[in-house]
């Protein structure tokens, strides 16, 4: 396998201490990897999660659209990492 440059500069964002700022830099290396992502930081609990998915063929509608997967997952991550400060419900769904 291939060295990928994208994938060391993500490992080495992701080594010391999280702040909004490492967590906007991991966001815009994810960006690049993935069609799809979320990201948050709670201060107030020193957590940051990011989340990328990509998807294959059959994961497309006839239109193009797609299920956005990483807004699921990061809501997941989220609830069970921080129950009293969760994501709220997704618009129309909660």
């Amino acid at each position: 396998m291939l060295a990928d440059d994208r994938i060391s500069r993500l490992l080495d964002a992701l080594s010391g201490g999280l702040s909004q700022e490492k967590l906007e830099s991991l966001g815009s290396e994810f960006n690049s990897l993935a069609q799809d992502r979320a990201e948050a930081y709670l201060p107030s609990k020193k957590i940051a999660i990011a989340v990328a998915v990509t998807f294959a063929p059959e994961a497309f509608d006839s239109q193009g659209n797609y299920k956005n997967s990483s807004d699921t997952v990061f809501r997941s991550i989220g609830t069970y990492l921080a129950p009293d400060d969760a994501p709220p419900p997704v618009p129309g769904k909660g």
